[in-house]
Parts: C-alpha cells; sequence; structure tokens
C-alpha cells in the first residue's frame, strides 16, 4: 500500500463534560446541554444584523470576524446559534469572491496533489466504452480558521458526483464498519491500568488510498476551468478512489484492512474495527475508525513502530 499521510491528534477535552467533586473528593463527571443546532445565515441577512446592531462596513474583509465579536458582546443573542454561509458554492462564485487568488491556489493545490498520488491518468475520449458514463466532480470551498477565528487556509476539495452512480453498474458494495464507543473506552481503560502508551492519529486524504475494482473504474470530465493546456477534450480515468464515490468508504476499508493483516495484525472476531499485534518486541492493540484510529502498545517504541508502518 502507498504510504499513507498521517496527523497525530492532539488530546481535546470533551466540551460535553465537566468535572464536578463530591464532599468526598470524588471526581464526577457530568453531562453538560448540548450546543443549539447550528443556524445559517445569508450575506442579506447578515447585512440586515449588521445594521441593527450598527456595525460599520469599513472593513468588507473582516465582516465576519466583526459580526461574531459583536454577537459575544450583544446581550440575547447566543453566537453559537448563528452560522455564516458565505463560502463559495461553485467555481464560479470562487473566482468572482474577494479571496479568488486564495480559492485558485487552494483549487490548484488539491489538483496537484490528485495528480502526484496517481489517482487519475488523463486519457482520450475516444478511449471511453461505449455505454459508460462520464461524471462530472464539483470543487468544495471551506475556510480553515485557527482557535481564535482568523482564515488560516483556504482548503479546496474536488468531490466526484457520486449521487448520479448507478447500482450494479457503477459500484455493487457501500458497507463499511465502524467502531462502536465501548472499543474505544475499553482499550483507553486498558492504556490506563497497565500504564501503555497511547496514540492517536488520522489517515489524511484515506479514501485516496482505495483501488478501485477494474468493474468499478470511473471516467469523469477534467474539473471546468482547470483544463491541462493541449489536452482539453481528454476526461480522468479513476482507478483510485475518490470522495463522493458511493463505494469509497468500503474500499478504503478492505485497503486498510489488507495493510494491517500483512503488517501482522489480528481483527477480533467479535469487533471488526479492533485488531492486535503481538511479537518478540512486545504488543500493538488499535481500534479503527474509518480514517481516525486509536493504537496503546506496552512501550513508546511500539506505538512509534506502528506509526512508521502507516507511512511505508
Amino acid at each position: 500500500m502507498r504510504g499513507m499521510r498521517i496527523e497525530e491528534v492532539e488530546e481535546e477535552e470533551n466540551p460535553a463534560m465537566k468535572e464536578t467533586h463530591a464532599t468526598d473528593g470524588t471526581c464526577i463527571e457530568e453531562e453538560m446541554p448540548p450546543n443549539p443546532p447550528a443556524k445559517t445565515m445569508t450575506m442579506d441577512e447578515l447585512q440586515e444584523l449588521l445594521a441593527k446592531l450598527k456595525i460599520h462596513e469599513a472593513h468588507p474583509s473582516n465582516i465576519a470576524e466583526a459580526v461574531l465579536s459583536a454577537l459575544g458582546d450583544t446581550e440575547g443573542i447566543d453566537p453559537r446559534t448563528i452560522g455564516l454561509d458565505d463560502e463559495p458554492r461553485t467555481w464560479k462564485e470562487a473566482q468572482a469572491s474577494l479571496e479568488a487568488k486564495e480559492w485558485t491556489k487552494g483549487y490548484l493545490d488539491e489538483l496537484k496533489s490528485l495528480k502526484e498520488m496517481g489517482i487519475y491518468k488523463l486519457v482520450p475520449r475516444s478511449s471511453v466504452p461505449a455505454g459508460a458514463k462520464i461524471r462530472k466532480g464539483r470543487p468544495v470551498f471551506t475556510r480553515k480558521r485557527d482557535e481564535n477565528g482568523n482564515v488560516v487556509r483556504h482548503k479546496v476539495r474536488l468531490v466526484f458526483k457520486g449521487f448520479e452512480q448507478i447500482y450494479g453498474k457503477d459500484y455493487t458494495t457501500t458497507t463499511s464498519p465502524t467502531a462502536r464507543m465501548e472499543s474505544w473506552r475499553i482499550l483507553l481503560h486498558l492504556a490506563a491500568t497497565l500504564d501503555w502508551s497511547t496514540k492517536q492519529t488520522n489517515v489524511k486524504t484515506a479514501f485516496l488510498y482505495s483501488i478501485l475494482p477494474d468493474d468499478e473504474v470511473q471516467w469523469m470530465e477534467q474539473p471546468e476551468g482547470m483544463e491541462e493546456e493541449g489536452f482539453e477534450d481528454h476526461v480522468w480515468i479513476l482507478q483510485w478512489g475518490l470522495y463522493g464515490m458511493k463505494q469509497a468508504g468500503h474500499l478504503w476499508n478492505k485497503t486498510m484492512d489488507a495493510a494491517m493483516v500483512e503488517w501482522g495484525f489480528t481483527r477480533l472476531s467479535s469487533e471488526s474495527c479492533i485488531y492486535y499485534c503481538r511479537n518478540e518486541q512486545g504488543i500493538v492493540i488499535a481500534v479503527v475508525h474509518v480514517d481516525d484510529l486509536l493504537s496503546i502498545a506496552d512501550s513508546e517504541e511500539e506505538n512509534a513502530r506502528f506509526e512508521s508502518q502507516m507511512k511505508t
């Protein structure tokens, strides 16, 4: 399997729980009320809100930050209930926005990554088999923000229009197991009791590591406005998974399972998302939930070895 790009996830406090202490000093976790569901706000509604809050529009580029700051200081308004729906929905909108340069860079970075990973091959349109459907994709635009709400990245992900796929022709299976919450708790309990090493990792762009079966290879138009010069009428043949495909999750799970078995892991018959490996070097137990993994090991070295295996 191609070397996976992974990132270590820092431990975060669960915002839905708070600690209180009984009179005997015992620590008790109490569940806090859930946050209200977010309500999407359009730009017209935003302008109306700005007028009500008397926010001067001298800095339109910082309009979101100004609104959220004002909401936090305004009595009777809970900022947790309000979201801003101002991210581009199409490539045309992105080009017309004030952040066109940033969105273009993000889009080019995404296409470069797909090409370097060999997700597609550019082929003549005439090579597409008769009766095969050439489908389209679409870019999804997202502003990534830091803990202070400042935009740190304009992320663009190209998504396959899987809702057009036909069962039995373009795919056959979509099922993919997910880990139960009890599995995570058991592993963490074992690690705490035995004083083992713990590590949570995330496989970046996981679905791109899945090989499509020969009978599920897909064809796709080049992204609009991003056609390769001199090959504008060519199309993509997709031999690896892409976000949006109906079978992407299923194929990724098969790919991950095959890799774990190759590394010497055994999957539990009672929980298909827990794997363990015991050898002369030590013991590693891992739980897999789609592209998130929690591994515990009897030593830091064993956990580090497992992480290096995932990168190979």
